[in-house]
């Protein structure tokens, strides 16, 4: 099932920065929740939902770590709402999209990253030697387009986003989805014995509003609401419930947010977008929730595998859940995505990772060149983890992504 978490006063999202990093002392929040975030709030309403302790002994401490492996999440997800209660939900903008100024004002023209075969310069980069040789025999990125590019807008609307998976290429961003606004809340110590505030002792942290409300005429004065939810798929095991309805905790200070039940349509697999696909050997897939990849840009299943008369070796393996061998050709990589957070179960500091950010491209091609990629495919690799399905990550909902066309 898919949930929506409506958060009621916004979030804050710690990022992984201390109070005192930067000058001042602030909390700075993340603007969108990373998937153990949410699988954390997720476990925490449905082990409440079964009747286990908040202060469990030894047996209801092994009660709370089963659910790391009985309740299966995936997300979150942006699902956009507005006045007139329509559902779509919000991607993440592709890596190899980049934006350029069109003809009129606040309009954007898209521009594809293709990439091709290309002598590649040796780079700083760790490993073995056929590792690093795997790495520079990865195909280069290009485009036609000489001007300055713009700042890429975080998310994409469905009708944008489909658009580019079924034909990426030269076209327009028709319409910029709405973003969270960050509020800065400033804060005072309190004396606990006197309940005072003590001199000096000042503190702020960021709050992320998913909720927001403008006033239109149409034709009389009205308001016109943005409303963003956390979209979560859940899959529940051992008899355990999802508590619908219910508040739940999400983040820090305990923020709250209603629980719903959310409509599967907007997150099924988009039958029009591919209509006039074509068989190939070649797709891309693009990641909707960060990665937490052991090997750190690349999936791990991607194994370097010595190359034959004469090639440079490369990375291959088999598609996760399926049984299409694939060689990756080339991949888009942003920067990482920062986190840490706080462990429960350990009561200490989780360590800092490196995440690889939503929106990263991997393009790939199939080993047999018989084994071509038809519609089905596609289907059956929508909203799919590139993590192993049994492993931490990918029950926490990481690496969550979709398949697309890669056009010669």
């Amino acid at each position: 099932m898919y949930i929506a978490l409506r958060p009621r006063d916004g979030l804050t999202l710690k990022d992984p920065r201390g109070f005192n990093v930067g000058g001042g002392v602030q909390a700075r929040s993340l603007e969108w929740p990373i998937p153990s975030t949410v699988a954390g709030t997720t476990r925490t309403a449905v082990g409440f939902a079964a009747g286990y302790s908040a202060k469990p002994d030894e047996n209801g401490k092994q009660q709370w770590r089963a659910l790391k492996t009985t309740v299966r999440v995936r997300g979150p997800f942006p699902i956009h709402r507005t006045s007139d209660a329509k559902l779509s939900l919000l991607w993440p903008a592709p890596g190899d999209a980049i934006a350029f100024p069109g003809k009129a004002e606040r309009d954007v023209q898209l521009g594809w990253l293709s990439p091709a075969p290309a002598a590649g310069a040796r780079g700083l980069w760790q490993g073995d030697e056929s590792e690093i040789q795997a790495v520079e025999a990865l195909w280069r990125a290009s485009m036609d387009h000489r001007g300055k590019p713009l700042d890429m807008p975080r998310w994409w609307r469905s009708g944008d986003f489909f658009d580019w998976l079924a034909f990426p290429g030269n076209r327009r961003l028709c319409e910029r989805a709405p973003l969270p606004e960050r509020r800065f809340d400033m804060h005072l110590k309190v004396n606990p014995d006197q309940y005072t505030a003590e001199d000096g002792q000042l503190f702020g942290h960021d709050t992320m509003e998913y909720l927001r409300a403008t006033r239109v005429q149409r034709p009389g004065p009205d308001m016109h609401i943005d409303e963003i939810a956390i979209g979560v798929g859940i899959e529940c095991q051992d008899g355990l419930r999802v508590p619908v309805g219910d508040l739940w905790r999400v983040g820090g200070e305990a923020r709250l947010a209603r629980a719903e039940v959310a409509s599967e349509a907007i997150f099924q697999f988009p039958d029009g977008a591919f209509s006039g696909w074509e068989p190939s050997r070649r797709f891309r897939v693009v990641l909707v929730t960060p990665a937490a990849f052991d090997a750190g840009w690349r999936p791990p299943w991607l194994h370097v595998l010595s190359g034959s008369n004469g090639d440079p070796p490369r990375f291959q393996g088999t598609f996760p859940g399926t049984d299409v061998e694939v060689v990756l050709r080339a991949a888009m990589v942003g920067r990482p995505v920062m986190t840490s957070g706080w462990d429960f179960e350990k009561d200490c500091p989780k360590p800092s990772r490196r995440l690889v950010a939503a929106g990263a491209v991997y393009f790939f091609e199939t080993v047999d060149p018989g084994r071509l990629i038809k519609q089905t495919d596609l289907e059956n690799l929508w909203l799919r983890s590139l993590h192993d399905p049994g492993s931490e990550a990918g029950c926490d909902g990481f690496g969550v992504a979709v398949a697309g066309a890669w056009p010669p």
